[in-house]
């Protein structure tokens, strides 16, 4: 497991009926909600892995094996986690009761809502409990009094609230986990708040209140959203400004070329086509950086639908032609991409990212094999791809013209924002160039871009929902999907070849794509090795 992890325990409390009402995610518990290609329950345990936390005791409803199945696949090397079934109905204190029954030895005990984000410091050399007083709607939260001599009133829920007194955050650090274990067992029969574990705990050991910095109470909708904003803030260094008021997103970046050429695809879109996207408002050509303002949609992306939703194949058949009929309709705007930008896009870009790789030797290794061996089968290696790449282009370019036309250029699942409840789709992040500054290129790429999302699964990929082990040539590879997206993935082509689309045009494109954006994964050379295999395995019929 890496570096010697403390003998601290973190109970996460995941049991609860879902409350939130995103769309999507209706009936999963609100741990799963996605936020930016990752569910709550990541966040926290990603957090506990950095506060070197030794192991987790997860309490999940009956019958919903949807955490249990992400935390085995996502972190079974990195944290020991312990999974306990709660009968529906049942408290939080019955929950925190059972959950610590599995607890073997302990230092302390860390206990972590499952459905609260937390990012601010915490020290585990006291016990403390996390507080906010930037809350609303006192009827929703346990609130806090501290008396002159260090200990602590709590007032449950009250419905009017006027006093100073803050509201727990739903995190709670008690040190002595032996005297919190003697607490539960002397006081299960008639507790029935936290607040009475914590009023029994205190008689012993005084709290400190930990005011919170940054915390996100997902399962409250609107949290929920500025918590997607705030995470994605990060992702982008900081790069977006969110106005709550007039629901406006400003993206800025330094890198002025990638941001002119997507401003100007929201600017130079046809005008029945700008309803495919939120409304352009402004641009800021600054010194240093460029900025553009959109309208803020709160819909959730296809990725984190595809990925960690629970809606089944024929919702997502309505998608998928929904999208195809959108595809058709940019299509009606057609106009001529010279074979210089085709080729640089298709050839110059794949060769000049495999050379990229070979810099590497773990690449060079991997490139001299003929075959690569991936779950038994064997499978040609790219050998002389790059020798055969320059015709098999050429002869897409001949052969569909009419396909020059209006494109997105980056249509993975996580640039679409759909209302799921009406069929209302969005599309963000756009490319912006197929070769050169245009809103126009090979409409195959962009049905490339999804099919990669349905068929390569690029989003669990990227999501690290994969296993992988490898000796030499020879490779144990999966993906981590279920059935469901198996026969999403064929009513995918099923769609394409119901429109006369050449499956296996965009197979070849697909395959280009997984090939070239392995460089720029160079953080996480297992996902390069699963993008990899994608690749080759995608273009088969073409090596």
């Amino acid at each position: 497991m890496g570096t010697k992890r403390s003998n601290l325990v973190a109970i996460i409390p995941a049991a609860g009926a879902p409350s939130n009402i995103i769309p999507g995610h209706t009936g999963m518990a609100d741990t799963m909600l996605p936020i930016n290609g990752k569910p709550v329950i990541g966040h926290i345990i990603d957090d506990l892995i950095r506060r070197n936390v030794g192991s987790v005791i997860i309490a999940i409803r009956e019958h919903d094996d949807l955490v249990e199945r992400y935390v085995a696949l996502k972190y079974a090397n990195r944290i020991r986690a312990t999974f306990v079934s709660i009968p529906s109905g049942t408290s939080l204190v019955y929950t925190i009761s059972a959950a610590a029954k599995h607890i073997k030895s302990a230092s302390g005990v860390l206990i972590y809502l499952g459905d609260t984000i937390y990012k601010g410091p915490l020290s585990f050399k006291e016990d403390f409990l996390v507080v906010s007083q930037d809350v609303v709607d006192s009827s929703k939260w346990c609130i806090v009094e501290k008396y002159s001599d260090g200990k602590l009133a709590f007032v449950d829920k009250p419905i009017a609230y006027e006093g100073t007194g803050a509201a727990l955050c739903g995190i709670y650090y008690l040190h002595n986990a032996k005297a919190f274990l003697a607490v539960l067992k002397r006081i299960k029969t008639r507790a029935v708040h936290i607040s009475d574990i914590l009023t029994a705990y205190q008689k012993h050991w005084q709290f400190k209140l930990v005011t919170a910095q940054k915390w996100y109470d997902c399962g409250n909708i609107e949290n929920y959203h500025r918590a997607r904003i705030d995470f994605l803030r990060s992702r982008n260094f900081n790069g977006l400004e969110y106005n709550a008021v007039e629901g406006i997103i400003t993206k800025r970046s330094k890198k002025r070329e990638k941001m002119l050429n997507e401003s100007h695809w929201y600017q130079a879109l046809p005008d029945s086509l700008k309803i495919f996207a939120p409304r352009m408002l402004a641009v800021h050509k600054e010194k240093a950086t460029v900025a553009y303002e959109l309208e803020f949609y709160g819909y959730p992306s296809l990725a984190d639908l595809y990925t960690f939703g629970d809606e089944g194949a024929p919702l997502w058949n309505l998608i998928i032609n929904r999208l195809l009929d959108i595809h058709a309709v940019f299509r009606r705007f057609n106009r001529k991409v010279s074979y210089r930008a085709y080729y640089d896009m298709y050839v110059t870009k794949t060769i000049e990212r495999l050379q990229e790789l070979e810099k590497v030797s773990y690449w060079r290794r991997i490139f001299r094999y003929d075959q690569l061996i991936v779950n038994g089968e064997s499978l040609k290696n790219i050998g002389s791809l790059a020798e055969r790449l320059p015709g098999l282009v050429r002869t897409l370019y001949k052969e569909s013209p009419e396909d020059m036309a209006v494109i997105h250029g980056d249509l993975c699942l996580s640039n679409i924002l759909c209302d799921v409840n009406n069929l209302l789709v969005k599309f963000i992040d756009p490319r912006g160039s197929f070769g050169t500054r245009s809103i126009y290129g090979d409409q195959k790429y962009d049905l490339a871009k999804l099919r990669h999302s349905f068929h390569g699964n690029y989003d669990f990929i990227i999501a690290d929902l994969f296993s992988l082990k490898e000796s030499g040539s020879s490779f144990d590879f999966k993906v981590h999907t279920d059935l469901k997206h198996e026969e999403i993935a064929a009513r995918f082509d099923q769609a394409l070849c119901q429109r006369n689309i050449n499956v296996g045009h965009i197979a070849l494109i697909e395959g280009l794509l997984f090939l070239s954006m392995i460089p720029l994964h160079a953080e996480n050379p297992t996902r390069q090795k699963a993008m990899y295999l994608t690749g080759i395995r995608i273009l088969q019929p073409y090596l």
